[in-house]
């Protein structure tokens, strides 16, 4: 059986499994998907597959530097007769890498692509011959780089960010499946028909209530010659719609958005800092650009926010303060 594991928070990861499932079903192969978060930590290798032998598994946009690397590991070595894929253009450890490799984990992975749609588009199609394929990788990319130029591109990323909010409670992940699933057999018409823009107008309703939230949590500190803001997010804004609203209405070189479900989204407006690293020092990781992290928290009322973000800004102190001399980036190894 092929199995498609792929990241659940953002469009790159749906798209990466949509364009994966779309190859199974052009060749008519049987396949199972799961949408996996940072949160569910060893669980990325779903315990039902440990039951189950000569899985061919494919791992997508989905960093190797996590907390519980142990566990992911023990369940890796538990499964029966499989191989594994692993597709990803997050950066990752030498340690790390040797690691999977000594159990058999085929790593596949290339900080410098744009997008991990785009990993997995050059394996398995060839330009041009699938418009939608095409437009799959064009959105993810458009996406995980945050240049959104097509409405359509715009409106999937809020899709997606909604059924993340719906699902947050199932393991299953329904909304996201289906949604993979519908891209993945998708025709050369628009993605979004009117069923889809209908749940859209819902979840901008539910927006304006959670952004007027966000605004009045901004907590502004100076650390390490930064301007940093901290902002606490209802969960009906993803990670990335929070930080992006709070880098369009104030100005900030970093931005750092607690998520009241204990996610932290790391963004930046200079490029002399290196998040990757920053979110590392939170057990965290991601792109120079972009990064995030899970706290041991499940639960973060405005009390709370308050302790980490003071927690946080000790912590991050003489990371920062290395990385504001010009031309140095520092990471947890230096400090």
């Amino acid at each position: 059986m092929d199995i498609i594991i792929s990241h659940k928070a953002d469009l790159d990861g749906i798209a990466s499994a949509a364009l994966l499932a779309r190859h199974e079903i052009r060749e008519n192969l049987p396949f199972l998907i799961f949408l996996k978060d940072y949160e569910d930590e060893e669980n990325l290798i779903d315990s039902s597959l440990l039951n189950i032998s000569d899985n061919r598994i494919t791992i997508v946009d989905v960093s190797g530097e996590q907390r519980k690397f142990g566990k992911i590991l023990e369940r890796i070595r538990a499964l029966k007769h499989s191989t594994i894929n692993w597709i990803d253009h997050h950066p990752i450890s030498e340690a790390n890498r040797r690691t999977l490799t000594s159990i058999n984990v085929k790593m596949d992975v290339d900080p410098a692509a744009p997008a991990a749609a785009s990993m997995v588009y050059d394996r398995f199609y060839k330009r041009g011959e699938d418009p939608v394929a095409d437009r799959l990788l064009n959105y993810a990319i458009q996406a995980d780089t945050w240049k959104l130029t097509d409405d359509e591109a715009k409106r999937l990323v809020e899709l997606v960010a909604y059924y993340n909010y719906l699902d947050r409670a199932s393991p299953i992940r329904p909304h996201l499946i289906g949604l993979v699933y519908y891209l993945a057999s998708a025709g050369t018409e628009q993605f979004m028909g009117e069923e889809y823009i209908v749940q859209l107008n819902l979840y901008q309703k539910m927006q304006a209530s959670a952004i007027s939230a966000l605004k009045k949590s901004v907590r502004r500190r100076k650390i390490g010659g930064y301007n940093i803001i901290f902002a606490l997010s209802p969960d009906q804004l993803s990670g990335t719609i929070a930080a992006d609203t709070i880098i369009r209405c104030y100005r900030a070189d970093i931005v750092i958005v607690i998520k009241e479900s204990g996610a932290i989204s790391f963004r930046r407006t200079r490029d002399d800092v290196d998040l990757a690293s920053l979110a590392s020092l939170f057990g965290g990781g991601g792109h120079d650009y972009a990064a995030g992290a899970k706290m041991d928290y499940n639960s973060v009322d405005l009390e709370k926010y308050e302790m980490i973000l003071e927690q946080m800004s000790v912590a991050m102190k003489k990371m920062l303060t290395l990385q504001s001399k010009k031309g140095f980036k520092a990471t947890s190894a230096d400090i």
